[in-house]
């Protein structure tokens, strides 16, 4: 008998509203760093974006994900 295995995968659709860049991020972890750093899990060569730019957290609220903006 074979065994049914199911995976949630969830993913973000992103769209720089400026420069039309799209990015599809598979997210793997609870909260993800939206920005222009390098290091940023979502990130965005864009003078306009700050370092730290916002951050997406699932299941922030009544399990549903929210983006907090940073106002940086």
């Amino acid at each position: 008998m074979s065994e049914k295995i199911t995976e949630k995968i969830t993913v973000l659709k992103a769209k720089h509203t400026k420069s039309g860049e799209e990015k599809t991020i598979r997210i793997d972890k609870k909260r993800l760093m939206i920005g222009s750093s390098t290091s940023s899990d979502v990130y965005f060569q864009d003078s306009e974006v700050s370092a730290v730019h916002a951050i997406l957290e699932m299941g922030g609220l009544d399990g549903k994900p929210v983006i907090y903006d940073l106002a940086s």
